[in-house]
């Protein structure tokens, strides 16, 4: 053998020497694939199971059972309730013919304005929703009223005709507007919000609230107390959604039977 030959024998058993053994043959490619599989990026957020998820909140409505019994005793003589207790007349009148007129508690969704508006007898275009008090008939009553426009503002008024008792008879006539001791500028209203407006009566004193924020305090003139008749509820020119309307206390615990008008359009 040569002396190159020799030389390239060795080096060819050098590198024999330092080759590794043998081992199990493994799919690199694959393996990085099952990695990436099962190893989400630190980045994507991981998806709850249906037991984690919770649903949408329900709008709020009026307990169907409360509903049902509200409408059976509800005397409407203007306007009407639509599905799901919305009003979207231009005029609603109604009152709760069992209870005492004292007080009352109103919860609503404010919907916005109705599609058309008509002007009040006396060529004013309000948008309001309010509370009625001692309603003996659509001359007489107090009205504690939430004027969302023209201008904001909460407003009591006394309706006073005691030898009168019907539309065509009173009119418009005998407003008075009552002069508070207190009276705050309400809250704004959104479209698709919910609100309560409360009022009471204690003696001669009255008292609203909104969203449990007193608004108003004042003293009723002698005539609001001899009127005897229930709650109710007037609005114009608004859509809205009842809610739940509590009347504090009953007729008949004060001795007095149904105090509901015959003029009921909603009864038989």
């Amino acid at each position: 053998m040569s002396r190159f030959g020799a030389w390239v024998a060795i080096a060819l058993s050098l590198v024999s020497c330092r080759r590794p053994a043998p081992g199990p043959v493994t799919n690199e490619a694959s393996s990085a694939a099952s990695s990436t599989v099962n190893q989400p990026p630190a980045t994507a957020s991981p998806v709850p199971s249906n037991a984690e998820r919770r649903p949408t909140p329900a709008r709020s409505a009026m307990d169907p059972r409360r509903a049902a019994a509200f409408l059976n005793r509800v005397c409407v003589t203007e306007g009407e309730f639509a599905e799901r207790l919305t009003v979207k007349t231009n005029k609603m009148r109604c009152v709760d013919g069992e209870s005492s007129g004292d007080g009352a508690k109103l919860r609503f969704r404010y919907e916005g304005v109705t599609a058309e508006r008509t002007a009040l007898k006396s060529g004013a275009i309000r948008e309001q929703l309010g509370i009625k008090l001692r309603a003996r008939d659509t001359c007489n009553s107090l009205y504690v009223m939430w004027r969302f426009a023209p201008t904001p503002s909460v407003v009591v008024s006394f309706k006073d005709n005691p030898a009168e008792s019907t539309h065509g008879e009173c009119e418009n006539r005998g407003y008075t507007n009552v002069r508070p001791t207190l009276n705050q500028p309400p809250p704004p209203v959104q479209p698709g919000s919910e609100y309560e407006l409360s009022a009471r009566i204690e003696g001669a004193r009255l008292r609203a609230w909104i969203d449990g924020q007193l608004v108003w305090d004042g003293e009723l003139p002698a005539g609001a107390a001899a009127l005897v008749g229930p709650a109710g509820v007037r609005s114009d020119n608004v859509q809205w959604s009842l809610l739940d309307f509590d009347a504090t206390e009953s007729a008949k615990s004060q001795g007095h039977a149904d105090l509901a008008p015959s003029s009921c359009r909603n009864r038989r």
